[in-house]
């Protein structure tokens, strides 16, 4: 299905998976979503612009799900470049803990003990303990499993 429409407002949320969703409102009021995370900032970058959305559209009982397959800018109709700046998405640690597939948890472990190893050697002598470096990498774990680009 297609439909070309302005664009009133983008907005994210967090899924169980740790993926982003990135909800698309048009002016027409209905919401379009997308995972991908070019789409969403493409459309976020050019708010008040007209967009042709190529989607597939689901009914879940009386839910009407939209799912973007494409979208494209079309040309602004006031003369203004489009393209304006997009918004920074938050990009911090999500309100729930992502749940980590084992082995990416295994691996995120692996990395944060490396890098717990490696700082050793900027801190002071007395300071260069093995509950140093399991601190270091508990903190390195937390961080690697729960950041999104």
């Amino acid at each position: 299905m297609e439909v070309a429409e302005q664009i009133r407002e983008v907005s994210t949320r967090n899924l169980p998976s740790g993926d982003k969703l990135y909800v698309v409102e048009l002016a027409n009021g209905n919401q379009y979503t997308t995972v991908d995370r070019s789409i969403g900032q493409l459309a976020a970058s050019n708010l008040g612009e007209t967009a042709h959305i190529d989607f597939d559209q689901k009914q879940k009982g009386q839910y009407t799900n939209r799912y973007i397959n494409n979208l494209t800018i079309l040309e602004p109709s006031n003369g203004q470049q489009a393209g304006r700046p997009a918004p920074l998405f938050d990009d911090t640690a999500p309100e729930q803990p992502v749940v980590a597939l084992e082995k990416d948890l295994q691996i995120a472990k692996a990395v944060a003990l490396k890098a717990g190893v490696d700082i050793l050697e900027h801190l002071p002598a007395e300071q260069r303990t093995v509950a140093n470096v399991v601190t270091a990498a508990e903190f390195f774990t937390t961080w690697l499993v729960n950041w999104r680009p």
